[in-house]
């Protein structure tokens, strides 16, 4: 990002805020819910006979009932990989931690970004300023930019902005048809902020759960 104000924050929203506890709380909170259940190194496809198994007819009208709703996080061309349109460049990261004992505070903030070229990483995040944790200890991790590994960013060059298409309209009619939405950033191929990414997920409950519950 290029900034053009003398603003000390990276973004300007007049409401700025992280969970009580850090986001590490609030997720450990959710997936504490007795109605989730987590499957961890899992392929979703292996899954999706057990998320959605197949629907009932009803013995009155010979038809099927509609398959309650599905919400795919992960990357989209991942899930129609059967397609062979191809696969989407992702840029990924790599974290160096450094333990620090007895220095207080490392950083005078909590991000460092380093935009040169000549600077191998991206950043430095001293995590402990975030929730003014206490502590003569300090931990630093350090971001190196990756083209391997887990996917992070969209890379939005013309060819996969192309290609991107072509799996937007699968996702679309897969949506129409199978009630499986396309929710996030890796599903929706597009940088997006936490912030907007919890909003993303309240709406799309709020238009293909909440809305059902009510009918």
């Amino acid at each position: 990002h290029t900034h053009t104000h003398t603003h000390t924050r990276t973004h300007t929203s007049a409401q700025q805020a992280l969970p009580v506890g850090g986001y590490t709380s609030l997720f450990v909170s959710l997936l504490s819910n007795p109605n989730i259940t987590v499957a961890l190194s899992s392929d979703f496809h292996n899954l999706e006979h057990v998320l959605r198994p197949p629907t009932p007819t009803n013995a009155h009208t010979h038809t099927h009932t509609h398959p309650p709703p599905l919400f795919y996080t992960g990357p989209v061309d991942r899930f129609f990989k059967s397609a062979d349109l191809g696969e989407l460049e992702y840029r990924s990261l790599r974290f160096e931690h450094s333990l620090h004992y007895n220095v207080g505070y490392v950083q005078s903030s909590s991000v460092v970004n380093y935009p040169s070229g000549d600077a191998p990483m991206t950043r430095t995040v001293e995590y402990k300023h975030f929730l003014s944790q206490k502590s003569p200890h300090s931990v630093v991790v350090t971001e190196y930019p990756s083209e391997h590994g887990e996917p992070y960013y969209p890379v939005p060059s013309e060819s996969n902005k192309r290609l991107f298409k072509q799996y937007q309209r699968l996702a679309d009619a897969a949506a129409q048809d199978l009630k499986v939405h396309f929710v996030g950033r890796l599903a929706n191929y597009k940088y997006i902020n936490m912030d907007e990414a919890i909003d993303m997920a309240l709406s799309a409950f709020d238009a293909h759960v909440a809305v059902t519950r009510s009918a």
